[in-house]
């Protein structure tokens, strides 16, 4: 089966997501389908978009508002059910699939934007199940001295250097991880006091970044240039 076609089908599959019927019976549907299909490729999509499913409406009690919250934000908008579905197909380590789910599921619930949704996705795709498991386990206010998982994942923006330079080095989660943790990979344990990042934005470094104003870029411009000259210019 070719790629366009699993999508029109997926994208069926997304226009009937029940919001106040069992979600059981919608599923079970899929795994008929995914029994009696011949396609492999078909059979593996489907075997992700059960996952996925199935994942996002386990991870909350209101089941009801996210299936509204759903409707809402993905209804006659074919661009971002086709988003989602890139982003299934995308998914090739299903040990993570849980951690996937969750992120949908604080996605319709929770507001995040998607900025950060996709931030987080490629946070997602980066790492092995392994390094995820560690940021799971690994405690929002601790402090840790540098091994070679810590180092690893400093490189990809998951832990930064403590500020209190007194004693030993140390390093504790970042703001990327640690909105990673709330929004996916612990999500069911809620916020733990520290408040919820719901926005690209307000994420260190894009945090940081301001835009420059007109007079200031004119101000740069008229700045005066320094030219570098060898003996041989002279």
């Amino acid at each position: 089966m070719k790629k366009e076609d699993i999508g029109k089908i997926a994208l069926d599959y997304l226009k009937v997501i029940p919001i106040t019927k069992p979600i059981a019976e919608y599923l079970e549907n899929i795994k008929t389908t995914m029994k009696d299909t011949k396609d492999l490729s078909y059979k593996i999509f489907l075997s992700k978009f059960y996952k996925i499913i199935e994942g996002t409406y386990s991870t909350t009690t209101d089941k009801v508002k996210l299936a509204k919250e759903y409707h809402e934000k993905f209804d006659n908008n074919i661009s971002r059910q086709l988003q989602f579905i890139s982003w299934i197909e995308g998914i090739h380590d299903l040990r993570k699939i849980q951690y996937y789910s969750n992120l949908f599921s604080c996605y319709l619930v929770c507001e995040i934007d998607e900025g950060l949704l996709f931030k987080l996705i490629n946070t997602l795709e980066r790492c092995t199940s392994f390094e995820l498991d560690y940021i799971k386990n690994f405690d929002y206010q601790k402090e840790s001295l540098l091994d070679t998982q810590i180092s690893y994942l400093t490189n990809d923006g998951l832990f930064e250097l403590c500020d209190n330079t007194d004693r030993e080095v140390r390093y504790r989660l970042s703001s990327l991880a640690t909105t990673l943790k709330q929004n996916s990979l612990n999500y069911e344990d809620g916020l733990k006091n520290i408040r919820r990042i719901n926005e690209i934005e307000k994420l260190p470094p894009y945090s940081l970044i301001k835009p420059i104003t007109a007079d200031e870029l004119d101000k740069k411009l008229e700045e005066p240039k320094i030219i570098q000259c060898s003996l041989d210019d002279v």
